[in-house]
């Protein structure tokens, strides 16, 4: 796999990047939304595909055929959230953190998302099933604080039987963006996808189980450029000197969203956040 070139959040990019699509079981469900599931059950099959062990549960609404795909994605999304984080007993409770900066619009899906959910970890509810709370982390730039730091400060204090983190993810295919919800027990390193390098936030490091969930919203131009001059020379590409030209050319930490971001935006917090409050929030 090209490192230098390929940065992407998505497991399914990296299984169709270095040929282990095998791997994969699709299923086909109602209203043209597919299911695709991959188990990295082991660190040899993980690092063949670049991705820590963990499930990765992926779900394609690219063909939808039926506006009422959207009520039915929250009730798949909320079923399989409840599977992937395991039992919970009554009581426990469930934190939901947003990644994320909500100053820059394609960033802003974890924020946009928490500010949607129903939190029943408040005094004057007292006969809920479970104890949800959200906060969205923002980004050290605008806090000062690094993600990790704070996640870890609100595990150790709130202390959760599980936690759920919610982010824009980075895909290298353009055909997933604001189409594809990816839900992971591996959790997650933020911005990972687009050739950031910040410490890992999952079930090892927090103690208890650590779900992420998330939608492509932006490309790493890097890849992008790579890929499309791929596709009109045959001859391989000099790797070297075609990353030292996007760097002098400042385009090799360019991230690009669609004109349509908005939309999708608005779309996947809100079923992200409806498969949440159905999930933990009664």
């Amino acid at each position: 796999m090209e490192k230098d070139f390929f940065y992407s959040d998505m497991a399914l990019d990296n299984l169709e990047r270095g040929g282990f699509e095998s791997i994969a079981q699709h299923k086909k469900l109602s209203y043209g939304i597919e299911q695709i599931v991959v188990n990295l059950k082991d660190k040899v099959l993980s690092d063949k595909v670049g991705k820590p062990q963990g499930v990765y549960v992926t779900y394609d609404v690219s063909g939808a055929t039926d506006d009422r795909y959207a009520d039915y994605l929250v009730r798949i999304l909320s079923s399989t959230i409840t599977q992937l984080v395991g039992g919970l007993a009554r009581g426990s409770i469930v934190l939901s953190v947003g990644l994320g900066n909500g100053e820059v619009l394609a960033d802003s899906l974890g924020e946009m998302t928490m500010r949607k959910l129903r939190p029943t970890r408040v005094e004057y509810l007292t006969d809920t099933k479970f104890k949800l709370c959200a906060h969205s982390l923002g980004v050290q730039g605008a806090t000062g604080l690094k993600s990790h730091e704070v996640l870890s400060a609100l595990n150790d204090k709130v202390k959760p039987s599980a936690i759920i983190i919610v982010d824009t993810l980075a895909t290298s295919n353009v055909g997933r963006i604001g189409t594809s919800f990816q839900l992971s027990t591996a959790g997650i390193i933020p911005g990972s996808g687009v050739g950031g390098d910040k410490p890992r936030m999952d079930k090892w490091v927090f103690g208890v189980p650590t779900l992420s969930i998330g939608v492509p919203l932006v490309m790493n131009m890097q890849g992008v450029l790579k890929d499309f001059v791929s596709d009109f020379f045959e001859d391989k590409i000099d790797q070297f000197k075609f990353s030292s030209t996007l760097a002098e050319k400042g385009l090799s930490r360019l991230v690009v969203a669609p004109k349509e971001v908005k939309i999708f935006l608005e779309n996947a917090s809100n079923i992200i956040a409806g498969a949440l409050n159905l999930a933990y929030s009664k």
